[in-house]
């Protein structure tokens, strides 16, 4: 292994695709997966235990979902200190 990216810290340019790529999968995956629950909701009666799990499984998806956001931004912030202070320690 390179013992350059064994102590590889932060991203650089380089990362962005891959970061963005990621953001996109995590968004179908959490759209695909409230379609999936949103479907088990209506086919069961909403006394039954299905209904009941699917209930907290789509709260959880929801409040995940929220984050999504805040995470992006999160990310956006690191990818842009870490091209910043990358150009600062050139200087």
């Amino acid at each position: 292994m390179n013992r350059s990216k064994m102590y590889k810290k932060g991203f650089t340019l380089g990362d962005v695709p891959g970061l963005a790529i990621i953001l996109v999968i995590v968004a179908v995956t959490l759209g695909v997966g409230s379609a999936i629950v949103s479907g088990v909701m209506t086919g069961y009666g909403n006394t039954t235990f299905a209904y009941n799990a699917s209930e907290a499984g789509a709260r959880g998806l929801r409040t995940l979902s929220s984050w999504q956001p805040t995470i992006a931004l999160i990310v956006a912030a690191v990818v842009v200190i870490g091209i910043v202070s990358m150009i600062k320690m050139r200087e």
